[in-house]
């Protein structure tokens, strides 16, 4: 459910969200770039407009939001 949750209610992107979980999970921007096929750069552009989306001052506060289960 806690999928369900994030692409319902976090105001991010597919591309953003598939950035933000492995990130969120501790991986660096060279791996998750590797693991994605897409540049370092990308990466790092993607998390960032997570976190501003977000409101989350880093990739702390990213790994917070992003795993936070869904409230009932």
């Amino acid at each position: 459910m806690s999928g369900r949750f994030q692409e319902l209610f976090l105001p991010i992107t597919e591309r953003e969200r598939e950035v933000a979980t492995p990130a969120a999970a501790a991986l660096s921007d060279r791996e998750i770039a590797e693991r994605l096929g897409i540049s370092v750069r990308t990466v790092e552009g993607h998390v960032d407009r997570a976190c501003t989306k977000l409101g989350a001052a880093g990739r702390s506060e990213l790994a917070a939001i992003v795993a936070r289960p869904l409230a009932g």
